[in-house]
Order: C-alpha cells, then sequence, then structure tokens
C-alpha cells in the first residue's frame, strides 16, 4: 500500500539522519489550470543548518499576495494551440504521450512546495 511505502520512505531518511516535510500542492493553488494534486518531500540531514537552507530559497508570498497571484490568468500569451494530440482520444500512437501530460508538475508548484517546506517553522 501507498501508506507502507510513505511510511518506508520516512523510515529510511529518519535511520540514515535526515528529518522530512512533505505536503500535497495542486496546481490551481498556484495559479495553473490544473487539479490533480502532487505530492513534494524534503529531506534534510539533521546536521545540516536550516537557516542556511532558508537563505538559499526565498520565504513563501503571504497569504494576500498568494491570492493575488492565483487569481492571475493563466498566461494566456503564450497558450499553445490545441492540437489532435491534446485530445482525450487515446490511441497507440499517443497514449504515451497522454499519460506523460497527466504526470506534468508545473515549475510554479515545485517552487511554491520548496518554499513552503524550507520555511517550515516546524524542523528540529
Amino acid at each position: 500500500s501507498m501508506d507502507g511505502v510513505l511510511t518506508s520512505v520516512l523510515q529510511t531518511l529518519n535511520d540514515k539522519g535526515y528529518s522530512s516535510r512533505y505536503l500535497c500542492l495542486c496546481g490551481n493553488e498556484v495559479g495553473c489550470p490544473m487539479y490533480r494534486r502532487r505530492w513534494f518531500l524534503l529531506a534534510k540531514h539533521k546536521s545540516a543548518d536550516v537557516e542556511e537552507l532558508r537563505s538559499l530559497v526565498p520565504a513563501p508570498p503571504s497569504h494576500e499576495e498568494w491570492a493575488k497571484e492565483v487569481e492571475k490568468p493563466w498566461n494566456l500569451a503564450s497558450k499553445p494551440p490545441m492540437t489532435k494530440w491534446l485530445l482525450h482520444e487515446p490511441t497507440k500512437d499517443n497514449s504515451a504521450r497522454l499519460i506523460m501530460l497527466g504526470n506534468a508538475v508545473v515549475p510554479q508548484m515545485s517552487r511554491r512546495a520548496m518554499q513552503l517546506l524550507v520555511h517550515d517553522h516546524c524542523w528540529p
């Protein structure tokens, strides 16, 4: 089960001296037109300086700033034209492509996840 996998991963990291934080984030939480949730994990060795790590990653925006960002329309100027290979009709030729599209993680999601995880105030 996935619970067993998660427990095993976290226990292995802990056994090797790492503290871990994880979260789920959805694309629409960062203004992207996607609703599938993604799981992000950050593991920090217990000997690492959390303040040094925080100095490398900007703090997440305030709730008000985040709300303004999410309200912005998706970048319509660079929106690619709808083409046949984007349609939801899996065929032998396009099924791998459709699977890859469904597993996309946009950079905005990764950036926000790392901001939230690095600046989590629960690090030991």
